[in-house]
């Protein structure tokens, strides 16, 4: 049983680490998109 729980717990802090991943890849490109916009252009 225990085993189970550590796997269980495993899989949980994976899933937190994916979506922590996914939240800073798609901060990252947007913050390129406005390092590439003109100032002369807003």
């Amino acid at each position: 049983m225990p085993n189970n729980l550590l796997s269980r717990e495993k899989q949980h802090l994976a899933n937190l680490l994916e979506a922590i991943q996914r939240c800073v890849y798609f901060l990252n490109s947007s913050h390129a998109e406005y390092d590439t916009i003109d100032a002369t252009t807003i």
